[in-house]
């Protein structure tokens, strides 16, 4: 997994809707912690903003972890999205690029496609290769 930084980035402008969800309070998010995000596109570096992740990764694209390495406060919706400020925490997550998430709905066969099996997570079979994840249902 690449780490991917926090720092000022030319090439982002922002999400492109406005966020509606209903806020339901700020949670304290404990060391050890790991959330996700998921992009359309490749992430070269994270904004220093409020970002949104989420506990579980529901979409597919480019999907990175986010680690909490110190106690954080994020804000929590009720769509299930947990936004971290990473202005503020960027000296207290860590975030990495784990790869492409591409959701199948049969069986991947490992030696045709040359894809080795690495790990079990979230009770599916992760399979990797090059830089992309691809899960078998």
């Amino acid at each position: 997994m690449k780490r991917i930084q926090i720092r000022e980035t030319k090439s982002y402008k922002g999400p492109d809707m406005k966020w509606t969800e209903e806020y339901t309070g700020e949670i304290v998010l404990e060391a050890g912690t790991e959330l996700f995000h998921a992009s359309d596109g490749e992430i070269k570096a994270f904004a220093p903003k409020t970002t949104c992740f989420a506990r579980d990764m529901l979409q597919s694209g480019e999907i990175y972890r986010l680690v909490v390495k110190k106690a954080i406060v994020a804000q929590s919706f009720a769509s299930s999205e947990i936004r971290i400020d990473l202005d503020r925490f960027q000296n207290s997550v860590e975030i990495y690029h784990i790869g492409e998430l591409v959701e199948t709905t049969s069986f991947v066969d490992e030696k045709q496609y040359g894809f080795q099996r690495s790990e079990i997570f979230q009770g599916r079979e992760v399979y990797r290769k090059v830089e992309k994840v691809f899960y078998a249902n």
